[in-house]
């Protein structure tokens, strides 16, 4: 009974078209229950947080994913008004990025939230008592590059494609950007082990096939069991370079750091301390929104010829494709540790030089040049024996994060894509799509070598 006085407490302030509605309730002390206004239904998650699993294959599907996520951040923003004991604000929210908006619990471990169909099938939030359980709840939002969406441009969009009627070019165009706009962006991020990166280049992740050597040799990344092959690159006159950045406590450090045209340096004296300090760096595909939006609409126009290309270098096609990435930044990261011991230098200042990663013309992008000198000039090196009596036993460890828009051909349909690109007279397995929508147009690598 004390549990059912609980979660009344909770639902009985709440209305609204979101959040589940109460009828009634039963005070037996065998079977205490709410009793609420409709059947309810779970809603599909894929972790403990609440988070949708909100795979699209069509234009309805679509429709679902705006709808469901609309509805449950509507519901979500209601329960933080009327019960801010409850719910705290959102933690995170990014506008137009595929960043899901994290709600942390007031009080965790003592209710929770959960998503249910109604009879209408729309989603409703309730509330569940609960003595263990996530200390926050995963609105999960839906992000495209319109960020203007809602449901009768999508029905709107779906009428002008299902129609096959004779379109002009620059029709066609339209249609097809107005048709990439709405496809949910998706962001991934993993490591690249290579000494060269493509920015603007689209990688291909897969699970290779046990007897496919032709799968396994070029363009081998990481040391992640999913293998990443480089499959084409998208070339830009826009590559862009930040200047390299530093994290750490110490103020000795931060009033030693030093620009020039080149990079940067980091200038070190005995009576420093044991030192802990991250640098880093982003290079950029593009720097701006519009260069943005048009290599987006070029790289899902080339999805399909993307997988076509990619599943004839294996003959059994037992190879698992999962994703492509569009590589559209990287984060170059340094993790540097200073273990100081005083009376052991040899010399009393010591330079830690790094250059600026230097992109070429078609984009790949060189590691970044790190090394240790005694002269301010930085016109010699020291080795690592030579640097064991400054008590740094390590070389700097650089680490490269690539930074795409993903594909996920397990949760999204290259079908729609294909059907798509077929009703307005264009061939999906070719460059006519990509050709259609913009300028920009990738190279395709040879993948059979």
């Amino acid at each position: 009974m004390k549990h059912l006085k609980a979660l009344l407490r909770y639902l009985a302030p709440l209305r609204h078209h979101s959040i589940t509605q109460i009828m009634g309730f039963c005070k037996s002390q065998f079977m205490p229950a709410v009793i609420f206004h409709e059947e309810l239904r779970p809603v599909k998650v894929i972790n403990q947080y609440g988070l949708l699993d909100l795979t699209w294959n069509t234009i309805e599907d679509l429709m679902t994913r705006y709808r469901m996520s609309r509805d449950i951040q509507d519901g979500v923003r209601h329960i933080q008004a009327k019960l801010p004991s409850f719910l705290k604000t959102e933690k995170i929210q990014y506008r137009g990025i595929d960043f899901p908006i994290n709600i942390g619990y007031t009080e965790p471990g003592k209710a929770q939230l959960g998503i249910y169909f109604g009879n209408d099938n729309r989603v409703k939030i309730s509330i569940l008592l609960s003595d263990m359980g996530p200390g926050a709840f995963t609105a999960s939002n839906y992000s495209s590059t319109d960020v203007t969406i809602d449901e009768s441009h999508l029905q709107a969009l779906q009428t002008q494609l299902e129609s096959r009627v004779p379109r002009s070019p620059a029709e066609t165009t339209s249609l097809l950007q107005n048709f990439h706009s709405v496809i949910p962006v998706a962001y991934e991020y993993f490591s690249l082990d290579s000494d060269k990166v493509l920015l603007g280049g689209v990688y291909a992740r897969y699970l290779p096939c046990p007897t496919c050597q032709r799968c396994s040799v070029p363009y081998h990344f990481t040391s992640l069991p999913k293998e990443v092959k480089l499959v084409a690159g998208f070339s830009s006159n826009d590559y862009n370079v930040d200047d390299w950045e530093l994290s750490t406590g110490s103020a000795e450090v931060r009033s030693s750091f030093k620009r020039s045209d080149k990079g940067i340096r980091l200038s070190f004296t005995e009576s420093h301390t044991t030192e802990k300090m991250t640098l880093f760096q982003y290079c950029y595909a593009v720097k701006n929104s519009d260069r943005d939006t048009l290599l987006w609409n070029s790289f899902l126009a080339e999805i399909c010829h993307f997988k076509s290309r990619f599943d004839a270098i294996c003959p059994s096609s037992r190879c698992k494709l999962l994703d492509f990435n569009l590589l559209y930044a990287i984060r170059w990261q340094i993790e540097l540790e200073v273990e100081n011991t005083p009376g052991t230098w040899p010399v009393n200042e010591l330079y830690l030089f790094v250059n600026k990663a230097i992109i070429s013309e078609e984009g790949y992008c060189q590691v970044p040049d790190i090394y240790w000198t005694q002269c301010p000039q930085g016109t010699t090196r020291l080795t690592a024996l030579e640097l064991h009596p400054f008590g740094i036993h390590y070389l700097p460890k650089l680490t490269c994060k690539a930074n795409t828009i993903s594909f996920d051909l397990e949760r999204q349909s290259i079908k729609l894509l294909q059907n798509s690109y077929e009703s307005c007279g264009l061939d999906p397995f070719s460059d006519e799509a990509a050709r259609a929508v913009g300028p920009i147009l990738p190279r395709h690598f040879n993948l059979g070598e």
